[in-house]
């Protein structure tokens, strides 16, 4: 043929390659092996697909605090980067499609993120390069819950400075449901006089 269209395979990925002309008759070659033969080779790069994710906060954050995801030092000397788009907590399916990594919950290269429940979050971010190609990677985040409750506690007694006032042999209410906490309270202990 006059002209061949070759695609790398996967399996010579980093290999060194070498193109060969050949310009005899047999058993290939299309020519008498003595005329002068130009070629063009055009040489088109597929670019690696790679995505990179960095955030500001050393992989920690406290509850309800924001902080900043980053891809834009993913690869792109052959601009190969695209869309971003991100999945900011693989616990959580906010499109209801069974599947807990492809939320669009943000886009672009840099995006800002906070979470109102503790724990491990997995982000991911899906790229789509200008050739159409998708690739992701994921990122942990921890998220801590770092400060303390506040306890509040209300009885069924007269108010007085310091307290309240029960008359003798009057049965105590005493509640801590107003207490408060940035995620929620999970318990709470009483002692009376000092005793559990």
């Amino acid at each position: 043929p006059k002209s061949l269209t070759w695609q790398v395979p996967t399996s010579l990925d980093g290999e060194e390659l070498i193109v060969v002309v050949d310009n005899t008759g047999a058993p290939l070659g299309g020519g008498n092996g003595t005329e002068a033969l130009r070629i063009t080779v055009r040489l088109e790069l597929a670019p690696p697909i790679t995505p990179v994710i960095t955030d500001d906060a050393m992989g920690t954050v406290s509850l309800g605090e924001s902080l900043s995801l980053d891809a834009s030092s993913t690869p792109n000397r052959l601009g190969q980067q695209g869309a971003f788009a991100w999945d900011l907590d693989d616990g959580v399916d906010a499109d209801n499609d069974g599947v807990l990594t492809n939320d669009v919950d943000a886009t672009g290269s840099l995006v800002d993120a906070s979470w109102n429940l503790p724990g491990v979050k997995t982000v991911t971010v899906v790229m789509t390069a200008p050739s159409g190609e998708t690739a992701s990677t994921t990122h942990t985040i921890t998220v801590e819950d770092t400060v303390p409750p506040v306890a509040r506690m209300q009885t069924n007694g007269t108010l007085v400075s310091g307290g309240w006032r029960v008359n003798v042999n009057d049965e105590v209410e005493m509640t801590c449901a107003s207490s408060t906490d940035d995620h929620l309270v999970a318990t709470c202990e009483w002692t009376v006089d000092g005793v559990p």
